[in-house]
């Protein structure tokens, strides 16, 4: 589906055809990716399916788009902002209390709160733990087998 706009800024979906497929009523909108798109209601992000059906309520102060299932997360508490995962069907994977999240190829997910650096796959299942001055090594390391 290919996204766009009406004169008030107002995001939707149409198809190739032109046709519209989602209606123009989101504030902003990312673009599909896996059959799901990340959608903005008022202030709060969610996220609707190819048929426009809200399939993650929106809640979020952002969402990323979905890779292997996985979209990275954001939720906003008094003023500070915490980062985690959902899979598609909007269920919490990775806990949303780090201070950092990002997503390498969909193959792990490096995840940070202040000095201690975790490591998931897309299921959510945690698989090393480091601190932030032994990082660097670690991250050579991976990068060496190619998994970034």
């Amino acid at each position: 589906l290919i996204k766009t706009w009406d004169d008030s800024l107002r995001f939707g979906f149409l198809d190739i055809n032109g046709e519209v497929v989602v209606n123009m009523i989101y504030k902003d909108a990312i673009d599909f990716s896996e059959g799901l798109a990340a959608v903005r209601v008022e202030d709060k992000w969610g996220v609707i399916n190819t048929q426009g059906d809200m399939v993650v309520h929106p809640k979020y102060f952002f969402i990323s788009s979905f890779c292997k299932g996985v979209a990275i997360v954001c939720i906003q508490r008094n003023k500070k902002l915490y980062w985690g995962c959902i899979d598609r069907n909007g269920k919490e994977i990775i806990p949303i209390e780090f201070n950092k999240c990002e997503s390498y190829s969909g193959e792990y997910i490096l995840a940070s709160i202040d000095d201690e650096y975790f490591y998931f796959n897309n299921k959510g299942e945690s698989f090393f733990k480091q601190e932030r001055n032994k990082l660097n090594k670690y991250l050579s390391f991976f990068k060496k087998l190619n998994i970034r």
